[in-house]
C-alpha cells in the first residue's frame, strides 16, 4: 500500500528489507510461509551467524593477548638485556 501511494515499484520496500534489513530472528511471517525444515534450517543458520561472532571476538582478543606477551617480552629484553626468547639456532 505504501509502496502504490509513494509511486514506488511492488518489490522495492522487500528489496530495502533484505538488502539493508538487520534480524537477528525470522519474523512470524516468514516463519510461517518455512515448512518446519526450512525453519529448522533458518535457526541453524542464525545459530551458527552467532558462533561465528562470537569466535570471531574471542579471535581478537587472543590476537591482541599475543601482541601485548610479545610486547611485554620486548620491553623486558630491552630494559634488562636478558634474552628471553629461546634462540632457534642453540643446541
Amino acid at each position: 500500500e505504501f509502496e502504490r501511494e509513494k509511486g514506488l515499484k511492488r518489490t522495492t520496500i522487500s528489496r530495502w528489507l533484505r538488502i539493508f534489513g538487520i534480524e537477528d530472528k525470522p519474523s512470524p511471517i516468514m516463519s510461517k510461509k518455512l515448512s518446519q525444515t526450512e525453519q529448522e534450517l533458518h535457526d541453524r543458520i542464525h545459530e551458527l551467524e552467532r558462533k561465528i561472532k562470537s569466535l570471531e571476538v574471542e579471535l581478537k582478543q587472543s590476537n591482541m593477548a599475543r601482541d601485548a606477551y610479545d610486547y611485554m617480552i620486548d620491553l623486558a629484553e630491552k630494559t634488562y638485556n636478558i634474552p628471553v626468547r629461546k634462540n632457534s639456532g642453540a643446541k
